[in-house]
């Protein structure tokens, strides 16, 4: 297989494009309504298949910075390289924000709004000047019983045009600049009504702007969800409406010709060049000629709107901008003729006066292109919609998805058949019916149910074993050149993505009926498929990941340890699942602290992948950083430092620092070089920087930001006390207490404040046997009341809480505790990491907790000191320096 040049850069990108799905210049039989509304999951899903449209993990559930929250949805972004970002358009379906009866409408609204957004996206995936969409996911609300797409698009530069002209970079702009965006959008606009689409709703908010090396700008168009599809001239749509950019002849929910809706897109843009390019000006003059009238304790700019829908209905609104640019000392004599012509031309309040169309605007901005105003090729939505996707061709995909997704395209197929037996689409569900019925998929297996689907299906004469072993070709990584070539396959996300799916069951509570689904899926496809197709090995492996987020490790071990076996003795050790299934093998073996084990399993598999991909590749490095975590769990600081080192160098040639990738390197660099008390000065300078970057990208509670906080805390905690001669530096001690307290501990427990007042308190010193771990569940410790640590007990801690992070945090706040001598609180957190709940969660030997058992003899003989008066001295001094440095322990 050849080799990238570079680094992949995202996993979610398709490696190639299918032709658009055109239709002819003709009538549409049903207008802008389907004949069939079939605005469900079910559609989108088969028309994100048509498309070729990538199916991704659920990565959008972490810590990522919002971009911006709307009616319908909550924009995040994360960074993929040093070129390309990454935004989630996730939706929120509630009644409230479609103005529906009840949530089940609501998701029905939202359903066609993705449907017409993606139709629209695939349809001009090929227009530089319309945002890519780069694959899709899935949100799954529990409480409401939703399942809804995700959008996956490039991530800008500069987000909306908004925002780019707020700022400083907006302001320094040069009119030909601005003139070049305007004819960015231009250009968007031109394509899609070539298509067939009306976007109606062009504004600066829906414009995104991006930055190329060279400081080269670009205009993309964004959110198609409301945007209308017309075949002929003639047929009826209905435009959406936002205050201040509609156009005069717009009337609220009346339905126009699709010519007519062209016109008003051409409106639409007018009044984006014109706040483009003269709105400081047309303000100042609006105020001064009595136009716009400040009220007193308001924004000036709330009434622009108003202003603007007051005039556009005459001519005064082009008189007051043809008055405006003719006074403007900003804009040259050929750029003002150009700008007059544009909005003349789009801009007069009577439709018919306006341009034909924007193939007549863009030569006037860019007199090289010259645009083919005939060429109509409309999208055929109605034939799009009537599409069912084969389920057997994107069954990993389906397989890795949550349950809840399967289950709702069974029941989506159950109701078109029943509503709609008369709709083109009724046969092709009807196989589908089959196959879930035959093998188990979002329902029990049901052969008897599968044959009576068999029969109502357009051809009844395929063979099921054949149609069996085209699906088990065609699963994860069978071969088949398009499956082959994916990015999202080939780059190791496939190996985690269970991870990600199964720690979403834990945290809401669906564990048990996780597995209990797949168990039952599991047998199913065990009778249907076979117990060696990939479908039932992949679902073992799904096994394997609830079992681990059940702590089950004997269990866990067992299913992932015969998946790996079947997968390499019916596929071989260098097939792709079976490699995937391995990784998976060896994340479970460090999961449960088995380091030497997991080690193995790497080190054998790091040498395949680097023969089979090369040292650079995702999966490869995935290996790789898992090698150093697993040095660092065996204390072979030195071998964790100089691989880290190594693999960070590689990874700044196409990664942001801020890449999650990247971020988790330079924390294990960190790690290494505190274990090794390695320039800590510098030390605590390069972690401040993790932090604050973790901070740029990630929400408090992830968990990468978190064990980065908790590092610097046992940092500037050695800081404090750097040798045993020197006197503590209080203000590095009262900073590491409060990161502990207010941006981990209490971040990781709910309604349970980790620092209580000791002044009531009677201290009780502390001895060896109260501080021993074999004790410490005794009546009236916190295991015993509502401080339950184990997961999903009911306890304090947030469900999914990382327990590694829990205990090395709870240390470093006993170690600083002790530098306050303030023993009552050290009692009360000493039993929240000793209890056998707790400890149960490691092996005896691991790492942080060899580490705890050192520190609690040097906390009990602090104490054992400061009640007979000694609370200074050498041996006072060595035990402090022992706290804050306790790696360095024997």
């Amino acid at each position: 297989m050849a080799q990238p040049s570079r680094a992949p850069l995202a996993y979610f990108l398709r490696p190639r494009r299918t032709p658009g799905i055109l239709g002819g210049n003709r009538p549409s039989e049903i207008g802008n309504s389907a004949r069939y509304e079939h605005w469900d999951l079910l559609t989108f899903l088969s028309i994100a298949a048509k498309f070729q449209v990538d199916f991704s993990e659920e990565t959008f559930r972490l810590g990522l910075r919002s971009l911006g929250r709307g009616a319908t949805s909550n924009v995040v972004e994360t960074s993929l390289s040093k070129d390309h970002g990454l935004a989630f358009k996730v939706p929120t379906a509630s009644a409230a924000s479609f103005g529906a009866e009840n949530t089940e409408k609501a998701e029905v609204k939202q359903l066609k709004i993705l449907i017409h957004e993606l139709v629209a996206l695939e349809s001009l995936r090929s227009n530089p000047f319309v945002v890519d969409l780069l694959g899709i996911t899935f949100h799954v609300n529990v409480e409401f019983n939703q399942v809804l797409p995700v959008m996956l698009t490039e991530a800008s530069t500069h987000g909306t045009l908004t925002r780019l002209f707020l700022s400083a970079k907006g302001s320094t702009l040069t009119t030909a600049q601005r003139l070049k965006l305007c004819g960015n959008v231009a250009q968007a606009c031109y394509g899609m009504h070539m298509l067939g689409i009306v976007h109606g709703d062009i504004k600066t908010d829906n414009v995104l702007v991006f930055e190329d090396g060279g400081g080269n700008l670009t205009a993309k168009v964004i959110d198609f969800g409301y945007s209308c599809f017309g075949t002929s001239q003639s047929d009826m749509v209905t435009v959406p409406r936002t205050k201040g950019w509609y156009a005069p002849e717009h009337q609220p929910g009346k339905p126009v010709k699709w010519a007519d809706a062209q016109k008003m897109d051409l409106f639409s843009f007018g009044l984006l060049v014109c706040r483009l390019m003269l709105w400081e000006e047309l303000i100042s003059t609006a105020i001064t000629e009595g136009l716009l009238l400040p009220k007193e304790g308001q924004d000036i700019n709330a009434n622009v709107d108003s202003m603007i829908d007051e005039l556009k209905a005459t001519r005064k609104l082009l008189d007051l901008i043809a008055f405006v640019m003719d006074a403007s000392s900003n804009i040259s004599g050929a750029e003002k003729e150009c700008l007059r012509k544009i909005l003349f031309l789009t801009l007069d309040p009577d439709p018919t006066l306006r341009a034909a169309g924007f193939a007549e605007i863009i030569p006037i901005m860019d007199p090289t292109l010259k645009p083919n105003p005939h060429r109509f090729q409309p999208v055929q939505i109605d034939k799009l919609c009537e599409e069912v996707v084969e389920f057997g061709h994107i069954l990993s995909d389906l397989d890795s998805a949550d349950y809840m997704v399967r289950r709702r395209l069974y029941q989506d197929l159950k109701r078109r058949v029943v509503s709609h037996n008369g709709c083109p689409c009724f046969k092709p569900c009807a196989k589908q019916l089959w196959l879930c019925c035959e093998i188990g998929l979002g329902t029990k297996r049901n052969r008897q149910a599968a044959a009576q689907w068999h029969s109502q299906c357009t051809d009844t004469t395929w063979d099921t074993q054949e149609y069996f072993e085209l699906i088990n070709k065609q699963y994860y990584d069978a071969g088949n050149a398009a499956r082959d070539d994916r990015l999202s396959t080939l780059i190791g996300y496939v190996t985690s993505s269970a991870t990600v799916s199964m720690s979403k069951y834990r945290e809401g509570g669906r564990l048990e009926e996780a597995e209990a689904i797949c168990r039952q899926d599991l047998e199913a496809r065990k009778q249907s498929i076979g117990p060696q197709s990939r479908a039932y090995l992949a679902q073992l492996m799904l096994l394997s990941a609830i079992l681990t987020e059940a702590e089950d490790a004997p269990g866990s071990l067992h299913a992932v340890e015969e998946a790996v076996q079947m997968y390499t003795n019916a596929y071989g050790k260098e097939d792709l699942g079976a490699m995937g299934a391995r990784s998976y093998h060896a994340n479970i073996l460090f999961h449960f602290g088995l380091f030497e084990e997991a080690q193995n399993v790497q080190l054998d598999l790091l040498q395949l992948k680097q023969s089979k991909f090369g040292s650079k590749h995702r999966t490869t490095q995935t290996s790789r950083v898992m090698l150093v975590a697993i040095h660092h769990f065996q204390g072979r600081s030195e071998e964790c430092l100089s691989e880290a080192r190594t693999l960070l160098q590689e990874q700044a040639m196409h990664l942001e620092d801020t890449h999650p990738d990247v971020l988790n390197t330079r924390f294990w660099i960190c790690h290494a070089k505190l274990a090794l008390e390695d320039n800590i000065v510098d030390l605590l300078k390069d972690t401040r920087r993790l932090v604050q970057d973790y901070e740029a990208v990630a929400i408090a509670e992830d968990e990468g930001a978190l064990l980065a906080k908790e590092l610097l805390a046992r940092v500037l905690l050695a800081v404090a006390k750097p040798d045993p001669s020197a006197p503590v530096t209080e203000e590095y001690l009262d900073e590491c207490l409060e990161i502990l307290v207010d941006q981990v501990l209490n971040r990781m427990e709910d309604s349970h404040e980790v620092f209580e007042d000791t002044d009531s308190e009677e201290s009780t010193p502390l001895s060896d046997q109260d501080l021993s771990m074999e004790d410490a569940d005794e009546p009236g410790s916190p295991s015993d009341s509502d401080s339950d640590t184990k997961s999903g007990s009911g306890g304090p801690f947030l469900e999914g809480v990382n327990f590694t992070t829990l205990l090395m945090a709870y240390t470093t706040f006993i170690c600083a505790l002790g530098f306050k001598f303030d023993f009552p609180n050290i009692r009360r957190s000493i039993p929240v990491i000793t209890s056998e709940d707790f400890q149960g969660h490691f092996i005896e030997n691991h790492l942080d907790i060899v580490r705890l058992g050192r520190v609690l003899p040097l906390i009990a003989k602090l104490e054992s000191l400061a009640d007979s008066g000694i609370a200074d001295g050498d041996e006072v001094n060595q035990i402090l320096w022992g706290l804050s440095h306790r790696w360095l322990l024997t």
